[in-house]
């Protein structure tokens, strides 16, 4: 997969570029998946490639029962978008509101410009801007994912919920 830095198998560390979209889709879900407690997201839109639609319902509905206490956080900047392109997420936002979890960054901290997904601070893939197609992904590597938690954390603080979503309640 494009270019590989320190790639080996296991539960050593892991770094992995690459420029495809179809890599960075794989990648992606690679991420995604390997989430035993809390997937952040942060995105600028909805967008196909960090989020593929075609597998969020299944991938999320496996997240949320292996655990009562997993949390799924995204955080959005551009969320037209998200009502636009992300209607299975939403469903399931709304319907399992105890685990996942849809918010809006506030208005002085937008437009961002990267995206990134961090699972169980300790993998991440990330997109330092997103209108191109350069993508870094880590595996079992906290120091590179911790300076992302870290944003996160300062932008969920100051965030808001997404404007026209509004969740039932309910949980798995």
């Amino acid at each position: 997969m494009g270019d590989t830095e320190n790639k080996e198998t296991g539960n050593q560390r892991r770094s992995i570029r690459t420029g495809n979209r179809l890599e960075a889709a794989e990648l992606s879900l690679e991420v995604l998946s390997s989430a035993r407690r809390r997937l952040d997201i942060l995105v600028y839109d909805y967008d196909n490639i960090l989020l593929p639609s075609a597998d969020m319902q299944e991938l999320l509905t496996h997240f949320m029962h292996e655990h009562d206490r997993n949390q799924f956080r995204l955080l959005c900047s551009e969320t037209r978008h998200l009502h636009d392109k992300g209607g299975t997420l939403i469903d399931l936002a709304k319907r399992f509101s105890s685990f996942i979890k849809l918010r809006q960054i506030p208005e002085e901290y937008r437009p961002v410009t990267d995206q990134f997904i961090i699972a169980d601070d300790n993998a991440s893939l990330r997109q330092h801007d997103f209108t191109a197609t350069s993508y870094f992904a880590s595996f079992n590597d906290r120091a590179s994912v911790r300076p992302l938690h870290n944003r996160f954390e300062e932008l969920w603080q100051r965030s808001a919920a997404v404007p026209g979503i509004h969740v039932t309640g309910l949980s798995g």
